[in-house]
């Protein structure tokens, strides 16, 4: 996913697991987990920095479309 991202300069990308968007880390500058799952976050507690939390798309509408 993240060759794609880099080939496509994709900015902003969701996923709910942590372990992918910490190998988007310096290629895609926007990363929302959604809906994380506990352990895993805890096992990749180091790629956290730069990564929004959020628990709905309602949220991330939020942060990007503010209104």
């Amino acid at each position: 996913k993240a060759a794609i991202c880099k080939r496509f300069g994709i900015t902003v990308f969701v996923d709910n697991r942590l372990e992918v968007l910490h190998h988007m880390a310096g290629i895609v500058p926007t990363r929302y987990l959604i809906c994380p799952d506990a352990a895993e976050v805890q096992r990749f507690a180091s790629a956290l920095p730069g990564v929004n939390q959020v628990q709905s798309w309602h949220d991330i509408m939020n942060r990007e479309l503010p209104v």
